[in-house]
C-alpha cells in the first residue's frame, strides 16, 4: 500500500505520482495494481495486489464503501473476517465480494475506529473519509505488516516500504544519523524511526488520525 494526503493550498497529488509509488513495491503485489484519488485531490492511494482470499476483480483495491464516503488500502489478512461479516449481515449489511477488505471497510463504516477491537490478524491499512477529509491509519498489534510515513507542513506520505515514499519529489534521501548506533548495534532502527531523516514508522498496535488540524495518534 502507498498513499499521499496533501492539505496544502496547491495539492500536488497526481495519478502519475501514485502509479510511480505503486511501481516501487510491485514485488509485494504482482497480481494487479490500481490507484485512486479523491475528488478534491486531497488524498490519493496506490495498491499492489497479491490475491489470496477473493481472487476475483471484486477484491481489487483501493476499495470504497457503497456510498463512496470511505476508501481503503489494506495490506494483510483478517483471520476472523467471516465472523465479522456474519455480524454485519445480521444488521442488514450486504456484501458484493468474498474479501476481508470489504468486511474491514464496511466494518469501519458501521463501527468507526472501534472495528480494530474486533480484528484478529495482521494488517496495515489507511482509510480516507471524503466527508470529513480525514485519514485513519492503523497497524496490527504485533507489527507484522509495515507502515512507514513522512509528515511535514500538511503533507503526509505513507507506504509499505520506504522506497515508495522516496519517489515523492519533496522527500530527501538524507541519512538519519541518530539512528546509526541502533543499526550498527542491532541491525535495525528503533521502533519509531528509520534510517532516513523525516521518515518514521507507525508503531505496532497503534493508529493515527490525520486531518487539516494535524495528526493525532494512539
Amino acid at each position: 500500500i502507498a498513499g499521499v494526503v496533501d492539505f496544502r493550498t496547491n495539492s500536488n497529488i497526481t495519478p502519475k505520482l501514485l502509479q510511480g509509488m505503486g511501481d516501487e513495491i510491485i514485488h509485494r503485489g504482482p497480481d494487479a495494481g490500481s490507484t485512486w484519488m479523491s475528488e478534491n485531490r486531497r488524498c490519493g492511494f496506490s495498491h499492489r495486489r497479491l490475491s489470496i482470499i477473493d481472487l476475483s476483480d471484486a477484491g481489487i483495491q483501493p476499495m470504497s464503501t457503497s456510498d463512496g464516503r470511505y476508501t481503503i488500502v489494506f495490506n494483510g489478512e483478517i483471520y476472523n473476517f467471516q465472523e465479522i461479516k456474519d455480524e454485519l449481515e445480521s444488521k442488514g449489511m450486504r456484501f458484493v465480494s468474498g474479501s476481508d477488505t470489504e468486511v474491514l471497510i464496511e466494518g469501519y463504516k458501521y463501527y468507526g475506529k472501534e472495528i480494530i477491537d474486533k480484528l484478529v490478524g495482521m494488517w496495515a491499512f489507511a482509510i480516507w473519509d471524503s466527508e470529513e477529509n480525514e485519514l485513519f491509519a492503523c497497524r496490527d498489534r504485533i507489527g507484522v505488516k509495515p507502515f512507514y510515513y513522512y509528515h511535514k507542513d500538511g503533507l503526509f506520505i505513507f507506504a509499505s516500504e520506504i522506497k515508495a515514499i522516496l519517489t515523492h519529489p519533496e522527500v530527501s534521501r538524507e541519512l538519519n544519523y541518530k539512528e546509526l548506533p541502533n543499526y550498527l548495534t542491532y541491525a535495525m532502527s528503533s521502533k519509531k524511526e528509520s534510517l532516513f531523516a523525516g521518515i518514521k514508522k507507525l508503531e505496532s498496535g497503534s493508529f493515527i488520525t490525520l486531518n487539516k488540524g494535524g495528526m493525532h495518534w494512539k
